[in-house]
């Protein structure tokens, strides 16, 4: 079940930011508009086909989530760009494991789908590097390395 809902909310962040809906795309939006109900939005909340940037995140993730990641889903869902250190801040959240993987999910497919920026390439490139974990290989000890695969192989 957990599964389904991260492939929803990647689903959900992903054709929301999409730039050309179709006719399906629209009747996703207003369904998601109809069960998030009465969520309050921004008034910078991007509004595409009646269907809030809140109403996306509250049907895609819930309240699940740190206020931190939350904020950088919602700035991506508002079609808003992060500068290097703004997206190294969301790299480490993409790469702690602690941390629930829908919004994870969804910010990561966000990125994938608009394409990033130079300096939003450069902060992820700095929050992967922070991942792997080094060791001191002339004394015998073990590399781990944690490395989260951002784009897709045919790109």
């Amino acid at each position: 079940e957990e599964l389904i809902r991260q492939r929803l909310a990647s689903f959900l962040g992903t054709l929301f930011v999409k730039v050309k809906l179709s006719g399906g795309d629209l009747a996703v939006l207003k369904a998601v508009a109809t069960a998030a109900g009465d969520v309050t939005s921004s008034p910078s909340d991007l509004v595409r086909e009646g269907c809030s940037s809140a109403q996306v995140l509250v049907v895609a993730a819930g309240s699940e989530g740190s206020e931190g990641l939350r904020a950088y889903a919602t700035r991506l869902l508002n079609a808003e760009t992060l500068s290097a250190e703004e997206a190294e801040g969301l790299g480490t959240c993409l790469f702690d494991a602690a941390l629930p993987a829908r919004l994870q999910v969804m910010c990561a497919h966000i990125l994938r789908v608009r394409y990033e920026t130079k300096e939003e390439w450069v902060g992820l490139l700095r929050a992967q590097q922070a991942t792997l974990v080094h060791a001191d290989v002339n004394k015998g000890k073990e590399r781990e390395w944690r490395v989260v695969q951002i784009a897709e192989p045919f790109d």
